[in-house]
């Protein structure tokens, strides 16, 4: 079975998104090495983040070139329907943790970062609790992303004994894009009353705000999350039990 269009278009996103990251990475601590200064604390955060990126951009392609992401159900061949979606879920597990983990350390690392450059204290306190919020969330999504189904393997294999309970998938997606959108927000605006007091030409300040506002772009990843949370027509676990043998079972996942 060739790829469609739509899994050509999905694996050149990917590519292009791995290799902004890597660009981006790199120049960081290129940039550290010309200056000679120190790596600091957010440099070491912000690795984390981009290696839990590359993770998930691996598991992206698995999911397009073994589990048919980008194909409707009903036209991935019958005999390998199963196996696939139980891949497809196993994935979804491993996308959830990753993408909080890279969300939450990228934000981690931005209002670290924003602690070393303005001495300005209100702005230093916000950055602490905004820290501390997005650790809470972090923690708080990998637990959820653990209890989604009961048991958890329920989310790919739906002929456990005893059969399992599943929350809606979406639901929870949707919810973690929204948190991070606004925890994205926060890290683009904060830094903007600042810039815009400093005693400089207003050229000067125009940049600056370009330059910090890129992180603009950022925030384009949670919000394309939400829109892709209404349009997840892949087989997933409706909110209520199963139990095995059945026929109702086979009918729904099917």
């Amino acid at each position: 079975m060739g790829l469609t269009s739509l899994q050509v278009g999905l694996l050149a996103v990917f590519s292009i998104s791995i290799c902004l990251a890597t660009c981006g990475i790199v120049v960081r601590f290129w940039a550290r090495i010309l200056l000679r200064k120190r790596w600091e604390a957010n440099d070491y955060v912000m690795l984390v983040s981009y290696l839990a990126v590359l993770a998930l951009v691996i598991a992206a392609f698995i999911g397009v070139l073994n589990a048919h992401v980008g194909v409707h159900v009903v036209d991935i061949p019958a005999t390998e329907r199963e196996e696939a979606l139980g891949l497809n879920y196993k994935l979804v597990f491993i996308d959830t943790v990753l993408f909080a983990t890279a969300s939450t350390f990228a934000n981690i690392s931005i209002s670290h970062f924003y602690t070393t450059i303005f001495p300005h204290l209100w702005l230093v306190r916000t950055c602490h609790v905004q820290m501390v919020l997005v650790a809470l969330f972090w923690v708080s999504s990998v637990v959820a992303s653990c209890l989604i189904c009961q048991p958890l393997a329920f989310l790919w294999d739906r002929h456990l004994p005893g059969g399992g309970k599943c929350f809606d998938i979406r639901h929870f997606w949707l919810g973690g894009s929204i948190v991070s959108l606004c925890f994205d927000t926060v890290n683009v605006v904060m830094p903007m009353p600042i810039l815009w007091r400093l005693r400089m030409d207003w050229r000067k300040k125009v940049r600056l705000t370009v330059l910090f506002g890129l992180g603009a772009v950022y925030v384009f990843r949670p919000l394309l999350s939400c829109s892709s949370s209404h349009h997840y027509h892949l087989y997933h676990p409706p909110p209520h039990r199963y139990k095995p043998h059945d026929p109702s079972t086979t009918s729904n996942a099917s």
